[in-house]
């Protein structure tokens, strides 16, 4: 007996690979240090946790002091005192981006560094505007 192949087993074969490629492409994101900015012009720093969405363990928000300059403030150090993961809603997020492993924030995120060992910048950057456009005094 001869089995024929329908449409709906290439459906399924094209769709049980495009679902492999999904899982293994946020798989190689999981756990590494990524920079997410959202809409609200907050920029969090920390490491993605779990396959889908913008979940971050070791979260950093970065803060414009009175004085005009830059720090950043550990999550779950903030006021109330929040535990866990922090979930941020995916429709918020303009842009997300990895972060190399030797630059201090990495290294920050990552608990190699305490935040008194992270060296100044010796630019000033402004974070982006929802537009994308970037300026650097």
């Amino acid at each position: 007996m001869k089995i024929t192949k329908t449409p709906l087993f290439w459906i399924c074969i094209i769709l049980l690979i495009v679902i492999g490629y999904l899982v293994y492409s946020q798989s190689n994101v999981k756990n590494k240090n990524i920079a997410v900015y959202l809409s609200t012009g907050e920029l969090y720093f920390g490491q993605k946790s779990g396959l889908f969405g913008f979940n971050l363990k070791n979260a950093y928000l970065l803060n414009k002091g009175e004085d005009g300059k830059y720090s950043l403030q550990e999550f779950n150090k903030a006021a109330w005192k929040p535990t866990g993961t922090v979930h941020l809603s995916s429709d918020k997020v303009v842009f997300w981006s990895t972060i190399d492993d030797s630059s201090d924030v990495s290294k920050l995120v990552s608990g190699e560094t305490k935040s008194t060992d992270v060296a100044p910048a010796q630019t000033t950057t402004t974070p982006p505007s929802a537009n994308g456009v970037t300026t650097q005094k």
